[in-house]
């Protein structure tokens, strides 16, 4: 039986494996392994041969596995192992978390993670992402000057908007180490990354580019010296960005007057939408009342003729001042999601940047529903 031995605070207090499945048919075997699982709970195992075929758990071991003797898995198992717990408390995390690794054939569900969330979707967005960045990067696009609505068609512009924009407010240095050597570049006004004579837009790519590598992830490979003369990574800049900005969130008392419309709806001729809004993952050159930013949550755009609609939004990470035009630039979080068309309904689109929210832009036929 279970001895003093197997006292403690481990999950897993005592275990069999690899047993004959005569030690459950036989009587004198069994008296003898009861000893050690009866009125015992845990987690048991049923091979065929060295093949796992099936996992489970159980709050009374022995009753389990000898109803497994005479149930559809009968034939199909001649060797066990058991895993005694010291409660119950765990056995279903731990029984599902076993069978999603090994996958055997005997069970039927696979076993369901309660309160742990999938990063699959979050790791794919952020790698679309970053080959949008590296993209941009090494294809760069041309744009004819050309008078147009307000935001980015406004003016030809001859590279992306720097990922950090907005974050500095004088230029700062940056460290990259790599096999024993420190990189060193300064991260301009404008956010732009300048290492030499070479300026790169992206920390991401700037490091690789630099170190030699096809990725890498900028954000946590470059430092920079905090205010208290210590070299953090570069995500630390944006994370204090972030809680800054959560901090100028309205607390107690709302505008009323705002905080009903948390969607801002720009138009866009076709190669601002596709290069910035899509290609960019972000709009800029917006003129806004700085009693509206905190509750902007979304941003939306209405392609102008020949679509003439409202055809993607996305959820706002920050909002930022665009150089030194007085206007703002906003970053997206993930990449754009399509929506309607949402399109017009006679007459001209609007001109310039006008305002709802997220609830009505889902509802709407058409623009006169805003």
């Amino acid at each position: 039986m279970l001895g003093s031995r197997f006292a403690g605070n481990s999950l897993v207090k005592g275990h069999l494996e690899n047993l004959s499945r005569e030690m459950l048919v036989d009587d004198d075997y069994r008296k003898i392994l009861n000893d050690y699982v009866k009125d015992q709970c845990g987690i048991y195992a049923l091979y065929k041969d060295d093949r796992l075929k099936y996992v489970g758990l159980a709050a009374n071991l022995p009753g389990r596995l000898a109803a497994h003797l005479r149930d559809r898995h009968g034939d199909s198992w001649n060797r066990f192992s058991v895993y005694i717990t010291h409660d119950d408390e765990h056995m279903k995390e731990l029984e599902s978390l076993i069978l999603r690794i090994t996958q055997p054939k005997g069970n039927k569900v696979r076993g369901r993670l309660k309160g742990s969330e999938n990063l699959e979707r979050k790791i794919k967005r952020d790698l679309t992402t970053y080959y949008k960045e590296l993209h941009r990067d090494l294809f760069a696009f041309r744009r004819k000057t050309s008078k147009a609505v307000d935001g980015p068609d406004a003016v030809a512009k001859p590279r992306r908007t720097p990922q950090l924009a907005g974050y500095a407010v004088r230029p700062f240095r940056i460290r990259l180490k790599h096999k024993g050597t420190v990189y060193e570049a300064v991260v301009q006004k404008d956010g732009s990354i300048k290492y030499g004579t070479t300026v790169f837009t992206s920390p991401s790519i700037a490091g690789a580019r630099i170190i030699g590598r096809r990725t890498l992830n900028g954000w946590t490979t470059w430092k920079f010296q905090n205010d208290d003369g210590e070299w953090v990574v570069l995500d630390e800049l944006r994370k204090s960005h972030r809680a800054r900005d959560q901090k100028r969130r309205p607390a107690g008392k709302v505008d009323e007057k705002y905080s009903s419309a948390d969607t801002i709806i720009c138009p866009a001729k076709e190669d601002g939408f596709q290069e910035t809004f899509i290609g960019e993952n972000c709009w800029y050159k917006i003129r806004l009342q700085k009693k509206r930013i905190p509750y902007i949550k979304y941003l939306a755009i209405y392609r102008v003729r020949p679509i003439s609609a409202i055809t993607h939004y996305a959820k706002v990470e920050r909002i930022a001042l665009y150089k030194n035009t007085g206007k703002y630039i906003v970053f997206f979080k993930g990449s754009p999601r399509k929506i309607g068309p949402i399109p017009t309904t006679g007459g001209h689109g609007p001109q310039g940047p006008f305002f709802s929210n997220l609830s009505k832009l889902k509802a709407a036929r058409s623009l006169s529903d805003l």
